[in-house]
């Protein structure tokens, strides 16, 4: 079982890799099945990052709007 120390230098590997060569790599499966596996989980983060940041802006302009309508 890989440590989060290992974890983390894979992640940073992933990154120095770029996403276009580390799905490149997943795909012809050249890692070990554990850090193949941290990078489709790496990869998947970078495809939906955006959707979990949309959501985070507006749960928190709707707690603004609560809070801004409690006051008034």
């Amino acid at each position: 079982m890989a440590s989060r120390r290992e974890r983390r230098e894979w992640r940073a590997e992933f990154k120095s890799f770029g996403v276009g060569l580390t799905c490149d790599w997943v795909r012809i499966s050249i890692w070990r099945e554990e850090k193949l596996q941290e990078a489709r989980r790496w990869l998947y983060w970078q495809e939906h990052r955006h959707h979990y940041i949309g959501v985070i802006v507006g749960v928190i302009i709707a707690v603004i709007g609560i809070i801004a309508a409690y006051f008034r």
